[in-house]
Parts: C-alpha cells; sequence; structure tokens
C-alpha cells in the first residue's frame, strides 16, 4: 500500500520505521577538517570533543566567542550549527542545565555559558586555566 507523500512513493511500512538518531545520523569530520573548525561546522568528530560550542550562522555573540577563542591561539574546536542540525537543540539545553540561547560553550565537559559567560571568565583571569589543559600550553594573551 502507498501513501500520497510529496512524491507519492512512501510505504505506509516505511513510514512507520522510527526515525534514526539523530546524533548518530550526523557526519563525521574528516581529518582534513581538523585544521579549521570553519570547514567543518555542525560535523560531529571522533578526534576530540575538548572544546564544544553550540552556534548559529547568524549569530553575533557566537562569532565573538569564537574570536575570543581564537586570540587566545585555540584553532580547533567542536562546533553544532543548530540551524543545520536543530535536533541537537534539546542536547544543548539539557547540557547546558536549561539554557535555550546561542552559543553554549563546553571546556573539557565544563559548561562554561554564553559569549558574555566567556568573556567575564576571561576578565576574571579564569579562561586561561581552563584552556592551558586543551592547549597543552598557556594560551595567548588578548
Amino acid at each position: 500500500m502507498f501513501c500520497g507523500g510529496v512524491d507519492g512513493n512512501h510505504s505506509l511500512r516505511e513510514l512507520e520505521k522510527p526515525p534514526p538518531d539523530p546524533v548518530s545520523s550526523l557526519p563525521e569530520r574528516s581529518n582534513e577538517c581538523m585544521a579549521r573548525s570553519s570547514d567543518c561546522e555542525g560535523m560531529r568528530t571522533t578526534v576530540t570533543e575538548k572544546i564544544v560550542i553550540y552556534t548559529k550562522a547568524h549569530c553575533g555573540a557566537c562569532k565573538r566567542a569564537k574570536a575570543l577563542l581564537r586570540a587566545k591561539g585555540v584553532k580547533d574546536w567542536t562546533e553544532y550549527d543548530l540551524d543545520k542540525f536543530p535536533q541537537l537543540k534539546g542536547e544543548m539545553i539539557e547540557r547546558s542545565g536549561g539554557r535555550k540561547t546561542v552559543p553554549q560553550i563546553f571546556i573539557e565537559g565544563k559548561h562554561v555559558g554564553g559569549a558574555s559567560d566567556l568573556y567575564e571568565l576571561d576578565a576574571a583571569r579564569g579562561l586561561d586555566p581552563l584552556l592551558a589543559s586543551v592547549l597543552g600550553a598557556a594560551p595567548s594573551t588578548s
């Protein structure tokens, strides 16, 4: 039996299948993508998740947060673009303790918060020690 979907070619059996797991269905980053996070936004990585940022494409605060990390010498992070992968919003909200805005930033699994939280942490001299464990050395001073 066929259902009249957009193209009319979906069987009822296909439509009754549970949707694939949204996290495991994300493509993995290739090794060449590890050089620059911007080349592979929204891709899962099997290499590292020492710094994780949930973002959206046209988010000024997201851009400011990434600019601060770059200024500190961070060259790689895992970025989940919620415009491309909206199914990850629930994961972000859960991991961040209920926060629904972007960016949400995690360093070594610790929730840092959003862009203003990142800048406040830097002003209080708390960002460099967190980044030192990720970078393997003291971060650049900004």
